[in-house]
């Protein structure tokens, strides 16, 4: 070994680690109960986050609409509807903007 030359340095164990490591990664994945613990924590997790999804506002639409064969029909009144809201609208901005 000369001068110029630093002695050789290994900072990380080779690729597929130290027995130890290896015996130890065998031990985590092979053990029951700790995966057992873990569906738990996740499952809980998603038990919160759907408890919580509970207090936050939801909004659905249903509708339906039937058409039978032999002229029956039945009509949705959604110009009745939506005039009370528009003169409500138009009311409050002072405008004529939703038509009536």
């Amino acid at each position: 070994m000369s001068l110029a030359q630093p002695p050789a340095v290994f900072t990380q164990p080779p690729a597929g680690g130290t027995i130890l490591d290896q015996y130890i990664r065998l031990g985590l994945d092979s053990n029951l109960a700790l995966h057992q613990r873990n569906f738990d924590l996740q499952r809980s997790r998603l038990d919160l986050k759907r408890a919580r999804s509970l207090f936050y506002p939801q909004a659905g639409l249903s509708s339906q609409y039937t058409l039978a064969n032999g002229g029956r029909t039945i009509d949705i009144p959604i110009g009745d509807l939506l005039n009370g809201a528009y003169s409500t609208l138009n009311q409050l901005t002072n405008s004529k903007k939703f038509p009536r």
